[in-house]
C-alpha cells in the first residue's frame, strides 16, 4: 500500500525531483516536510538541499518544526544546521 503522503510529495514534485524555475524555495521547503512526514529521508534531504542552496530564511525553521523531527538524528541533519550555522 502506497502512504499518501509519500504520493502527495511525489505529485508535487513531478516526474522529476527539480522544482520549476519560477517555483520560490518555500515551495521546495513545504515538499522536504511532506517527504520527511510520509518517512522518505532521502527524499527530505534532497529538497532541503535544493533550500539551503538558494540560502532562504524559511530553512532556518527546519530544526523546530515537527515535522523534521525524524531527521534530526540523522548525520545529514546536522550536517545542514553545521553549514547553516545553527546549534546542532
Amino acid at each position: 500500500m502506497t502512504n499518501p503522503l509519500a504520493a502527495l510529495g511525489a505529485q508535487l514534485a513531478g516526474d522529476n525531483t527539480r522544482s520549476p524555475v519560477s517555483e520560490p524555495p518555500v515551495y521546495e521547503f513545504g515538499v522536504a516536510q511532506r517527504y520527511a512526514i510520509a518517512g522518505e529521508k532521502d527524499l527530505a534531504f534532497e529538497w532541503l538541499e535544493k533550500v539551503y542552496e538558494e540560502r532562504h530564511p524559511v530553512l532556518t525553521f527546519v530544526n523546530i518544526m515537527p515535522a523534521f523531527e525524524d531527521l534530526r538524528s540523522d548525520a545529514r541533519f546536522k550536517d545542514l544546521l553545521r553549514r547553516m550555522g545553527l546549534p546542532q
